[in-house]
């Protein structure tokens, strides 16, 4: 029996409190998943601090996910590959997508959108395959075909464009370097042996996801926003209640402006 992964639908919460009044999930029976706790590994949460405790990335802190699954994000295995079902990680909006190796190798990947269960996936070097979920080098792709996990540079692993729902699109081909659109509308030249995966990024819904509460944010390792004014003059250069005609200044005390 082969199950359609595709039709995903939002769970509305049944309102029996105020946080719960608005609150959109995935719905995860649809799914069908399967976790595969061999390629789990844990990640110590550092709350944005590096090694003298200083906070060098601001509003993080508070997450309670430390498992995470560690994914491939370079499909240099050109064996063929099965998919065998999707799961879900905290650390990323698109689906994780399990599969397996006619060798009986088990991994991660990002998953496209709209796949099936045992729906072949390869990675093909010099060919111009256009099926759903292959790698292949941008070079060997047709113009207009819609990428995602994309390379930066040449064995790089993927970089760019693996959003829930994203996208990107060859414009044209021009020797050695490739024209891509980005999911932000920016044409940027790649070179051609840059590896991507065909289709788009699954949990193309996530876009309607409402978490409800503030608290639901903390779980994910997501702190409070506060701005500048509201602050003490000691903790921002925009706080204080006069600033006296200053001009206004990021955080660390460059003009914005």
């Amino acid at each position: 029996m082969v199950f359609i992964f595709n039709l995903v639908l939002l769970k509305n919460c049944k309102p029996i409190n105020p946080s719960l009044r608005f609150r959109s999930i995935i719905n995860k029976k649809s799914l069908n998943l399967i976790k595969f706790k061999r390629l789990f590994f844990k990640k110590k949460n550092n709350s944005g601090r590096n090694n003298f405790g200083h906070i060098t990335v601001r509003h993080k802190g508070s997450g309670l996910f430390n498992l995470r699954r560690s994914v491939d994000f370079f499909r240099l295995n050109t064996e063929d590959s099965f998919f065998i079902s999707y799961d879900i990680d905290k650390k990323f909006s698109s689906f994780l997508g399990l599969i397996k190796y006619k060798s009986g190798l088990i991994s991660y990947i990002l998953a496209p959108n709209n796949l099936t269960e045992f729906l072949k996936l390869k990675t093909t070097f010099f060919t111009k395959k256009t099926d759903l979920g292959f790698v292949s080098p941008i070079g060997w792709m047709q113009p207009g075909s819609l990428i995602f996990n994309l390379e930066s540079k040449p064995n790089s692993g993927g970089k760019l464009i693996r959003a829930a729902g994203t996208f990107g699109r060859i414009i044209n081909n021009n020797n050695n370097r490739i024209l891509v659109k980005l999911p932000s509308k920016k044409n940027i030249y790649f070179s051609k042996f840059c590896l991507a995966t065909i289709g788009r990024a699954s949990n193309i819904l996530h876009f309607l996801k409402i978490l409800g509460k503030a608290g639901i944010s903390r779980y994910l390792n997501i702190r409070p926003t506060v701005r500048g004014e509201t602050m003490n003059p000691i903790d921002h250069p925009n706080g204080g209640r006069t600033r006296g005609g200053k001009p206004r200044r990021n955080p660390w005390g460059k003009i914005i402006k």
